[in-house]
């Protein structure tokens, strides 16, 4: 009788091991589709109540440290990633948002020390995105477009790494270099009034005052209030049309 109710208890433990994990697996999964959703409060409350039930699942600290990010809450981004890092240190996406993060933390060193771990277990885009961000932080523009032109031999259609490269030229005052660095990265469409407001300053500089006035316009065709273009369309026009004395 007594082995019975052994055998009875434990298996009532099994069971209801298997109904928190399940219920783990369900909140994971919810919080997996409310990120895909951008809706990252929700992804953070299912995540969280996921968490404790799942003591050993890197990738679900990882999903908790990106959602933090979306939230730009750096603090609990680099907390989880940190924590994701630690189950599985070999995670290349795992290294580059961890040292995405510290760079909006401004912990340059943890930066630094973070990207050269993850070139270590493989090289993209990516990293050489974040490394020329985090050299241009640094003022170090030359550098730092080398590693974008890195990134853009890594993914031509990463129109992030071309504005950038870009924008390490235009703080280089090499004009010509830049504009063609951010005529690849508009070619691509982007939907940033940023890049095409890059674009027209580097034609500005070099003279094409036309090529100008059209990048200032599709900044301003994405977003009419965007003051950055609009100022900077007046000042090219009263280049190209003077009044009259």
């Amino acid at each position: 009788m007594r082995k019975r109710l052994v055998i009875l208890a434990l298996l009532l433990v099994v069971i209801q091991l298997f109904g928190l994990q399940t219920l783990a697996n369900d909140n994971y999964q919810k919080g997996i589709d409310a990120f895909n959703h951008r809706n990252y409060q929700q992804a953070i409350k299912a995540f969280k109540t996921a968490y404790g039930e799942m003591p050993d699942h890197h990738y679900l600290r990882y999903m908790m440290g990106l959602t933090y990010y979306k939230l730009q809450d750096y603090t609990n981004s680099i907390q989880y990633f940190e924590e994701a890092r630690d189950l599985y240190p070999n995670h290349f996406n795992t290294l580059v948002n961890l040292s995405r993060a510290y760079l909006n933390k401004k912990d340059w060193e943890k930066c630094l020390a973070t990207l050269e771990l993850a070139k270590e277990v493989d090289e993209d885009d990516d990293l050489y995105n974040v490394w020329g961000l985090y050299l241009m932080d640094l003022g170090k523009y030359a550098e730092s477009a080398e590693k974008f032109a890195k990134a853009g031999e890594f993914n031509p259609e990463n129109y992030f790494a071309y504005n950038n490269l870009g924008l390490a030229y235009l703080y280089l005052g090499k004009y010509a270099e830049a504009s063609e660095a951010l005529s690849k990265a508009c070619a691509q469409n982007p939907p940033y009034t940023y890049m095409y407001n890059n674009l027209g300053i580097a034609y500005e500089n070099i003279g094409k005052l036309d090529k100008a006035i059209d990048a200032y316009n599709q900044a301003l065709d994405i977003d009419p209030d965007y003051s950055k273009a609009s100022t900077n369309l007046a000042r090219v026009l009263k280049k190209k049309y003077p009044k009259s004395e």
